[in-house]
């Protein structure tokens, strides 16, 4: 399935040249996250390290910034490992869900520890982790993800609780607040916040983005299946009715003629008999062609109804240019020629039906296209019957 050109922006285009992360397999999915944390973490470092060196670095406690240092550099290592061993399975074509779970529950412990360091209630990383969450059960397998869920808000409970309790010390990366002499926030505090929240939030919608894209994308193409005939593409039953319903709403409001043609071909059961059954789709497929190429295109709307028969709804057409349209389509049926085990044609029946304008209705219309079908069929087939009904 394809992405749409017109939904977009860059993450669409990478879609459409390397595929979606939703349509790989679940090892692929798991080392695309593994790549976006790792470089998610050296983000934060490398603003730790800027955070230290800025105005508000005597405010940092050198003893948590070096815990969040070493904390950091165990994940990035453990995922550098994950990612070697995940890249070296995939060439082998084998599975490996323990990476997804061991990355999940070292992604909810790192942030986890990451909103306890910096302040249980930040939040920007509440942001982070809540993405990063909602992320990891749109992407990966729901077990992992859910056990990844847990764990972070377990910590996170029991982390909050103990801070309540005077158990741990809250933000015990900062010794003190960031105040300036004046009783005010210290810009840099403010600006360094305002800046974490709009990565995590253009973060996020980068992700919805290139996700909800891609679900629309597959809602629109599981809309069109579900009425569309997969054999042939034309409408399939349903769609067809809907079309008949709508056109003699608009037929009766406009009082223009609309006329109805069901197309049967003869002895189709012979066909998958003697030439077999990928050679009776091919014949339906080729049918299919020939009846949209005798009708207008844009205008006229043929469907599948089932099995070996067709549909055609002729608009603003009365029955003698809709009997003289089935001529069209049986003389193309005819020209057809198939290469089974021998060299055979088909032939097909043809019922044209109208009503009165103000009698137009999908039922009486289908009836009586139906009982000049018939008609034709007694009448010795490979031949149109056109009638109009009173």
């Amino acid at each position: 399935m394809e992405t749409p050109r017109d939904s977009g922006g860059s993450l669409a285009r990478l879609a459409r040249r390397y595929g979606n992360p939703l349509d790989w397999g679940a090892l692929d999915r798991c080392l695309f996250l593994l790549a976006g944390s790792s470089l998610a973490i050296v983000l934060m470092l490398a603003g730790l390290v800027v955070l230290a060196g800025s105005s508000l670095g005597p405010y940092l406690d050198p003893a948590a910034v070096r815990f969040a240092y070493w904390m950091a550099g165990a994940t990035l290592l453990l995922w550098a490992i994950l990612l070697a061993i995940g890249l070296r399975m995939r060439k082998r074509t084998q599975r490996a869900r323990w990476i997804t779970h061991v990355f999940t529950q070292t992604w909810a412990l790192h942030f986890s520890t990451s909103l306890y360091l910096t302040g249980t209630y930040t939040t920007p990383l509440w942001l982070l982790l809540a993405a990063g969450m909602l992320t990891g059960l749109t992407i990966l397998d729901r077990s992992s993800a859910n056990w990844g869920t847990a764990t972070g808000f377990i910590v996170m409970l029991g982390t909050s609780l103990a801070e309540r309790a005077g158990w741990l010390p809250y933000a015990p990366l900062f010794k003190t607040a960031p105040y300036a002499s004046d009783g005010r926030v210290e810009g840099s505090w403010v600006a360094a916040t305002i800046i974490l929240a709009l990565v995590f939030l253009f973060t996020i919608w980068m992700l919805n983005d290139w996700m909800i894209v891609r679900w629309r994308a597959r809602e629109r193409k599981f809309r069109e299946l579900s009425v569309t005939d997969p054999l042939t593409g034309l409408p399939n039953r349903r769609r067809f009715l809907g079309a008949l319903e709508s056109e003699c709403q608009r037929a009766r409001r406009l009082g223009r003629p609309l006329s109805l043609l069901m197309c049967d071909l003869d002895h189709f059961k012979r066909v998958n008999d003697t030439h077999g059954h990928p050679k009776g789709d091919e014949v339906l497929r080729q049918v299919a062609r020939a009846i949209e190429e005798a009708i207008r295109t844009g205008v006229d709307t043929a469907g599948r109804l089932g099995g070996e028969e067709f549909g055609v709804i002729l608009i603003e057409t009365d029955v003698a240019e809709a009997g003289l349209a089935g001529e069209r389509i049986a003389e193309r049926v005819r020209s057809l020629r198939f290469d089974g085990s021998s060299l055979f044609s088909v032939t097909i029946s043809i019922g044209a039906a109208g009503l009165p304008v103000e009698k137009l209705d999908p039922e009486g219309l289908l009836e009586a296209a139906d009982s000049l079908l018939y008609r034709a069929k007694r009448q010795g087939r490979d031949r149109v019957v056109a009638g109009k009904f009173e």
